[in-house]
């Protein structure tokens, strides 16, 4: 009789976590969704700023001046300055898409079990 009555109040409690778990995957999907598409966009500002700073060193120094204001900066150190907060950038958005990765693993496989 009491085995009955553990077993029909965990089944009364997993039908209750039920929802909260599928709440819990689908946010921590979209949240991974969003780390990812930021990196994205990071990295590609990562890779613009490269290639501008390649650009810099091979023009003659009336052209690169007049890139980089075009760009809004006023001088190498300036760009370099911009290259080393994006890779900052990159870096702490990086680790946040692996740690939303890591939860989509366990908000999954706790959704799939419950």
């Amino acid at each position: 009789m009491k085995i009955r009555k553990v077993i029909k109040w965990a089944a009364v409690a997993v039908s209750i976590a039920m929802p909260l778990t599928v709440v819990n995957m689908v946010s921590a999907y979209v949240d991974n969704g969003s780390a990812m598409a930021r990196a994205s966009l990071i990295q590609t500002d990562v890779v613009r700023l490269a290639l501008l700073a390649g650009d810099i060193r091979i023009l003659p120094p009336a052209d690169a001046s007049a890139l980089l204001a075009r760009h809004g900066l006023n001088s190498p150190e300036a760009l370099q300055t911009k290259i080393e907060v994006a890779q900052a950038s990159f870096a702490q958005t990086r680790a946040d898409v692996e740690n939303t990765s890591r939860r989509v693993w366990r908000d999954t496989a706790i959704g799939f079990f419950a």
